[in-house]
């Protein structure tokens, strides 16, 4: 059996026959290590309670992430994590005679996860823990409906100096597959590459009807009125109409984890609301502005650019690291690349298989794509304009 997510009480149910002489009864607490085998150890024993004869006998126990913790530390394995699943058993002690309850339950310790970030204050990161743990059972994030405007792009920029940087230089055109172009100034920023992604996905706006070509009639049209409707890409992908039409990207994180790094060695070597919410992430930018038609041909002018965050939250790939996990007088959290805690031995290594496995026992775990609120600068002063057809 399991617990439902933040619901961390077990109830234990017995009936006695009215012959029993017994006036009292005690539960014992056997705990199993689920991540690493071992046998069943005895943890706890309750108080006494007085028995109802003939009745239903309810006893129960709150096993929230400390008792989970405490037990944790009872019955790791030596010289290994934590154990992230444990086993619960119960026996009825009445007089000398032990009746063991046939239920048990595996409790996963990343249910908790939520819980923890509560303490540690990360906002975003347990809103989209609690999403993810009572949504649905999902692991095709393109067949349900994207979180749209979930995170605010400026909280991004204000939790993390490194993060503004790449966005800015992206913004720039200093992007990494163009190192000699350091200083390139913003109206310069649609080199040949950028600038046909941008005309394609123009063209296709056109195409799918989303913005009117001008003519001698009707001279200027506006293009990148995108709404918050949502639509599905060539691929059934269900997304935001401004995802549909973007032209170019940047990742954050995407470079082996250099990016995570970089932000955590500005912040204190430690991991934070950003890292626990998005971790790796894609810059996105698309555009405003209008069509002109002027000497027998049509003419781009953009006024805006738009710039927004898309995220996958989902637990793909079983081995991936997510961190190393301490709960004594405070909790701690350490980033992989950093490696495991070395003034303390009693930690938890959470993996992707963590959660896969907590939706594997469940039947919840939701897997889905998270956007961003929409960064604009006005570009309307830089004079960008092109013939579309060129």
């Amino acid at each position: 059996m399991v617990l439902k997510f933040e619901q961390d009480k077990i109830k234990v149910t017995f009936t006695t026959e009215e012959e029993v002489k017994a006036t009292t009864y005690t539960v014992k607490v056997f705990a199993k290590n689920k991540s690493d085998g071992g046998s069943e150890q005895h943890v706890y024993t309750s108080p006494s309670y007085t028995i109802i004869k003939k009745k239903e006998n309810i006893w129960f126990l709150v096993i929230d992430y400390m008792f989970y913790n405490a037990v944790a530390k009872k019955i790791k394995t030596s010289g290994k994590p934590l154990p992230n699943i444990i086993d619960f058993s119960f026996k009825i002690l009445i007089n000398e005679t032990e009746s063991e309850v046939s239920e048990i339950f595996s409790i996963h310790f990343v249910r908790y996860m939520a819980q923890l970030m509560d303490v540690l204050k990360w906002k975003n990161a347990a809103k989209l823990q609690r999403l993810w743990f009572t949504k649905g059972c999902n692991n095709e994030k393109k067949n349900v409906p994207p979180e749209i405007d979930f995170i605010d792009i400026n909280w991004v920029f204000n939790i993390s100096s490194h993060a503004k940087i790449i966005c800015d230089n992206f913004h720039k055109g200093n992007l990494m597959s163009f190192k000699s172009a350091w200083k390139r100034p913003v109206n310069e920023f649609f080199t040949p590459i950028v600038k046909n992604s941008f005309k394609t996905e123009i063209k296709d706006q056109i195409e799918d009807k989303e913005i009117e070509v001008p003519n001698e009639n009707n001279t200027k049209t506006t293009f990148g009125s995108f709404d918050l409707k949502k639509v599905k890409d060539k691929n059934g992908e269900k997304m935001p109409l401004i995802e549909k039409y973007y032209f170019n990207s940047h990742s954050f994180g995407g470079d082996g984890g250099k990016d995570g790094v970089m932000h955590i060695l500005g912040n204190g070597l430690e991991l934070d609301d950003l890292l626990g919410s998005l971790a790796n992430f894609n810059f996105r930018v698309a555009a405003q502005g209008h069509l002109i038609y002027e000497n027998n041909t049509v003419n781009v002018n953009i006024k805006k650019l738009l710039y927004y965050i898309k995220d996958n939250f989902d637990y793909v790939g079983d081995e991936q690291e997510l961190g190393y996990w301490s709960i004594g007088n405070e909790i701690r959290v350490r980033a992989p690349e950093l490696g495991a805690f070395t003034d303390d031995d009693e930690f938890y290594n959470i993996k992707n298989k963590d959660f896969s496995d907590y939706r594997n026992d469940v039947g919840l775990g939701y897997d889905f794509h998270v956007y961003s609120t929409i960064h604009t600068i006005d570009v309307s002063n830089k004079n960008i304009k092109f013939d579309l057809y060129e």
